[in-house]
């Protein structure tokens, strides 16, 4: 009896019901730590998971699948014995982050800053663009938009 019902439902029978593969919109390239920052990467993955209806069970298997092999070989040998399936997703962008991008005094990221100089074939634009980059944790307050006509001035 409940085989008819369910025939009645599918004409072809149990066998034939399958959900439609999800179709994927846009793409999650491999982690590249030349190009990328951990924190500009975790960006992308979440827009990427939103666009595509992401459930928060599977974001990290997605994650991680997307670094790319050696991403995943340093996953493992930062957490050993711990494999990566076993850790939240959370977990593997802090230690990340970590890995690739060490804390740096805020001495050392004003320094950075004011060494800074425009290069003969950089524009202005470009050479403003690199200056805010590198205020990124300088903890200027205040003082942000004196230190860039500092710069900008010298």
């Amino acid at each position: 009896m409940e085989m008819a019902a369910q025939s009645r439902r599918n004409p072809q029978g149990p066998r034939h019901q399958h959900q439609q593969p999800m179709q994927i919109l846009g793409r999650l390239e491999e982690f590249d730590p030349t190009t990328d920052t951990v924190a500009a990467y975790e960006e992308r993955t979440e827009i990427f998971f939103s666009v595509n209806g992401i459930p928060e069970e599977k974001k990290m298997a997605v994650f991680v699948n997307a670094l790319g092999k050696s991403q995943y070989q340093l996953l493992k040998n930062l957490f050993a014995p711990t494999p990566p399936v076993r850790l939240t997703l959370e977990e593997i962008v802090s230690t990340l982050k970590g890995h690739y991008e060490p804390k740096q005094p805020v001495i050392a990221k004003r320094f950075n800053f004011h060494r800074c100089q425009q290069e003969k074939d950089e524009t202005i634009a470009q050479y403003v663009t690199e200056l805010r980059k590198l205020t990124v944790n300088c903890d200027f307050g205040m003082w942000e938009g004196w230190s860039y006509r500092t710069c900008l001035l010298e």
